[in-house]
């Protein structure tokens, strides 16, 4: 992907920590306090881009945590009402899309209707549930998964389309304006 990437211990809660990244990875956290979040959405605004992964921890965020206003709403986790990805509405990953068609995890994230308002939803599942939203923040975008990447919850980081859509991840971060250093 000609990207750096860094692994983070913590999200950082200051802006400032964040200004030398073009993106961030966030897979399945447990809600972020209200200074993660303030300090991310700034970031966010100013050009970077963020993908946020749904599962288990993100529906069980405690009491003051969550993504508003990165992703507005309640998240909730629960079984999968219907397996699989519809590649065709997945186009922006190309052939690979197809590899999703029977992806089959133990649960999946919903999002509530607050979050798809003014969001681009780039894939759904089969049963028309979003699967990847987009929402712009400012000069940046927030790319919203309703699936972890843990493998206990489902095969999809070993997809040859899970490595599609880090390279277009990748590259929306670059169209934004972000720097070349990208965090996972």
């Amino acid at each position: 992907l000609d990207a750096e990437t860094h692994p983070l211990p913590t999200v950082p809660d200051h802006e400032g920590e964040l200004t030398s990244f073009g993106a961030l990875l966030v897979d399945d956290a447990p809600g972020f306090t209200p200074e993660v979040r303030r300090a991310i959405a700034a970031w966010v605004e100013k050009g970077g881009v963020l993908l946020l992964t749904l599962g288990p921890k993100a529906a069980a965020a405690p009491l003051g945590a969550g993504f508003d206003p990165l992703v507005p709403g309640v998240v909730r986790w629960g079984p999968t009402p219907s397996p699989g990805i519809d590649a065709a509405s997945f186009a922006i990953l190309g052939s690979s899309a197809t590899t999703l068609e029977d992806v089959a995890p133990r649960g999946r994230s919903s999002l509530e209707a607050e979050a798809l308002q003014s969001a681009d939803v780039l894939a759904k599942w089969k049963d028309g549930a979003p699967f990847l939203v987009r929402r712009s923040l400012g000069r940046g975008a927030v790319l919203a998964l309703t699936l972890p990447l843990t493998t206990g919850e489902s095969d999809l980081a070993f997809r040859p389309a899970f490595l599609a859509l880090l390279d277009r991840f990748v590259r929306i971060a670059r169209a934004r304006g972000g720097s070349p250093r990208v965090d996972a």
